[in-house]
């Protein structure tokens, strides 16, 4: 159930620096740069000390691309006596170029500590706050970089507009449920009336409106609710009782079939508006893949991909992104009975880069592929020596040799496999539940869920894993773990905890499409 879902790696220097090198090369004092200029022109200083001119050398050899000597040359300004007596701004402006050089150079934590400095002073360049929280993030300090976030959020909410919604939700799931800046984050996105071009904000809402229910703050739940639109969001509103008394459970704001069409209806506008945006025309094919239209999913990813292979080079800013298209047509293609084509995408896939760096989640979705046909030795094959991945990916990972050990009769690695994902469940409680079940272990499957339903910061996430969604057919390596489901489904115990916290109800969509 959770084939399409991405695997994201750690950043590598080049990704990172998309993230943290947003404004280009950083302006001089008193000038303004575009987030989406390229102009790297020398900007001039006024004329003045020595050490003033060694700052203009230094931004000329950043500009020339020539960023160890720019951040050895920013060095050396910094340690200089004189640097606390020049003009404020021009200290600013010199912190600001100092922190992109090191970050370049992958000194992240000099990085961050520069634009810590850098952002004290005002009126502030937005996009230091911006660099400041990416770099955070990346150096698993969640709740600073939420709160720099937010003051970004706060005093440039127009700045919304100009980031990768990646960034919001990289922040907001790196924070504990029950924290108190993914409230924060949530409620700044709020005031600041944040929209998604695809509906990815309903998660925020959701978020935001089931900690103002937990702190019994039921009218600012409301006003949270009614900006709630994906499905998914909608099917873990109606099934936690928390939410009940909140909502009229018959509204057409709540149907979630009629949400289901909505969202398909969004998507497709936002593909139609930017024909050359590939995250657009991937994010139209998760919501066909959704709706079970398997024949227009691969019909919009082959259009996309031959326009791809036909177009110069730099047509497409996003071209990376079609590894998404091949995925999402391969994951078709398995549901229309034509598996040595989505094998072949597959493959393909799995071979080409992702965000520049070697690729994990097509990897991982095709370990797992070969898993569910019941081909171990080609699903080792597939996941052989895969690179660094995030702790959900690890999990995947766990979850793939499981299934490789369970199918060779290897009770041992199995055994090991399953240890590291009763270790890590925070990390994607799912991935062990699959193998439980694929173990037949429904005693610990069903011990975990109550554990899960007794818990109000997991209990959304186990309510909305079991719920009933649309029938699809099953590939043969996943019949006995989808037997067993319907056994766990079944058991008193189960069906007592879930009644004494939500209910469970059957949806005629796929929130997270697989290859059956």
């Amino acid at each position: 159930m959770d084939g399409n879902r991405h695997a994201f790696p750690r950043p590598r220097l080049h990704t990172l620096l998309a993230l943290l090198l947003v404004a280009c090369l950083p302006a001089a004092a008193g000038t303004k740069v575009d987030k989406a200029s390229t102009d790297l022109a020398v900007q001039s200083l006024s004329p003045g000390s020595a050490l003033e001119q060694r700052i203009e050398q230094a931004r000329a050899l950043a500009g020339a691309d020539d960023g160890e000597a720019a951040d050895l040359a920013l060095t050396g300004i910094l340690a200089d006596p004189g640097f606390e007596a020049l003009p404020a701004e021009t200290r600013g402006a010199t912190l600001s170029l100092a922190c992109w050089t090191a970050a370049r150079e992958q000194r992240l934590e000099d990085a961050r500590a520069l634009c810590g400095r850098a952002v004290a002073f005002e009126p502030g360049d937005r996009w230091d706050w911006y660099r400041l929280a990416m770099l955070e993030s990346h150096l698993e300090q969640p709740e600073a970089a939420a709160r720099h976030f937010i003051e970004l959020v706060q005093r440039w909410p127009e700045t919304l507009d100009e980031i990768e919604e990646s960034d919001i939700h990289r922040l907001r799931l790196a924070l504990p449920a029950d924290a108190p800046e993914r409230l924060a984050l949530a409620q700044a996105l709020f005031d600041a009336n944040w929209r998604s071009p695809y509906g990815g904000d309903s998660a925020v809402w959701y978020d935001l409106a089931l900690a103002r229910v937990e702190r019994g703050e039921r009218e600012r739940a409301r006003q949270a609710l009614r900006r709630v639109s994906s499905p998914s969001d909608l099917v873990r509103i109606r099934s936690d009782r928390r939410f009940d008394g909140l909502f009229d459970r018959n509204a057409t704001s709540l149907d979630v079939d009629n949400a289901v069409r909505l969202q398909v209806e969004r998507l497709q506008r936002a593909a139609d508006v930017a024909p050359d945006s590939i995250q657009a025309q991937v994010q139209l094919t998760y919501g066909l893949l959704m709706t079970g239209r398997y024949d227009e999913t691969n019909a919009v990813a082959t259009r996309v991909l031959d326009r791809v292979a036909q177009a110069p080079d730099d047509r497409f800013d996003d071209a990376d992104e079609a590894i998404w298209l091949l995925n999402n047509r391969a994951m078709a293609l398995s549901h229309l009975g034509r598996a040595a084509e989505a094998e072949a995408d597959m493959q393909r896939a799995s071979g080409m880069d992702e965000a520049g760096q070697a690729n994990v989640s097509q990897r991982l979705n095709l370990g797992d592929y070969y898993c569910s046909l019941q081909r171990p030795d080609d699903a080792e094959r597939a996941i052989d020596a895969v690179g660094a991945m995030s702790g959900y990916g690890e999990m995947v990972l766990r979850k793939i040799r499981h299934c490789i050990a369970t199918q060779r009769g290897d009770a041992t690695a199995a055994g090991e496999a399953l240890d590291y994902l009763r270790e890590h469940d925070a990390d994607a409680v799912q991935q062990l539940l699959e193998a439980l079940l694929r173990d037949a272990r429904i005693d610990e499957a069903a011990a975990l869920v109550r554990r899960h339903l007794a818990d109000p910061a997991l209990r959304s996430d186990m309510l909305w894993w079991l719920q009933g969604y649309a029938d699809a057919p099953v590939l043969p390596g996943n019949t006995g773990r989808e037997a067993a489901r319907a056994t766990l489904l079944d058991r008193d115990d189960v069906r007592a905890a879930v009644e004494a916290v939500g209910r469970i109800e059957r949806y005629a969509f796929t929130p997270s499409p697989d290859f059956g």
